[in-house]
C-alpha cells in the first residue's frame, strides 16, 4: 500500500492505475515488478489478487480458473455436509493446507459456535476431518 501511495503522489493517477493493473492481473507465479519503491518481487497471492478484483467488479470472472479458490469451496461445501451430518472424505487430490485452514477458519466463526450448542458432536467431526486432512498431508505432502 506505502508502495502506491508513493507511485501516486511521484508520478499521479494514471501510474498508480497501470501499476495496481500489473499487479493483480499477474498472478503469483510471475516476478513481477509492481513498482521501483522497494517491492522486491512485486507478487501477490491469488487469493489477495482475486478478492481485489473482485471488489473492483473484475474478478468473478478469473475466480472459477483459480485452483486455490476451487479447494476452498469444496471445502465450505464439506463444512455443510458435516453439519449435515453426510460423510465427508478426505481425497488424495484436496489441496490439505486449504482444506484445513478452511475448517479452522469456519470452526472460529461466530456460526459454528452456535451451532455448537445445539450438536456437541458437531466438534468431534470437523476435528476428526480436520486430523484425516493433517494425515495426509504429513503421509504425501501437499502440492501448494
Amino acid at each position: 500500500a506505502i508502495c502506491y501511495l508513493n507511485v501516486l503522489f511521484h508520478t499521479g493517477t494514471d501510474r498508480l492505475v497501470e501499476q495496481f493493473g500489473i499487479f493483480l492481473f499477474n498472478d503469483e507465479h510471475h516476478a513481477v515488478k509492481a513498482c521501483a519503491n522497494g517491492v522486491k518481487d512485486g507478487k501477490i497471492n491469488n487469493a489477495t489478487r482475486i478478492k481485489t478484483l473482485q471488489l473492483l467488479g473484475l474478478g468473478v470472472w478469473s475466480e472459477d480458473l483459480d485452483m486455490d479458490s476451487l479447494y476452498k469451496r469444496y471445502a465450505d461445501d464439506e463444512n455443510i455436509n458435516i453439519i449435515k451430518n453426510k460423510e465427508v472424505e478426505v481425497l488424495e487430490i484436496d489441496n490439505h493446507k486449504i482444506h484445513i485452514d478452511t475448517h479452522i477458519a469456519f470452526m472460529l466463526d461466530k456460526t459454528y459456535k452456535n451451532m455448537l450448542s445445539k450438536n456437541a458432536n458437531l466438534k468431534n467431526k470437523f476435528l476428526e476431518h480436520i486430523r484425516e486432512h493433517k494425515k495426509q498431508l504429513n503421509k504425501d505432502g501437499d502440492i501448494l
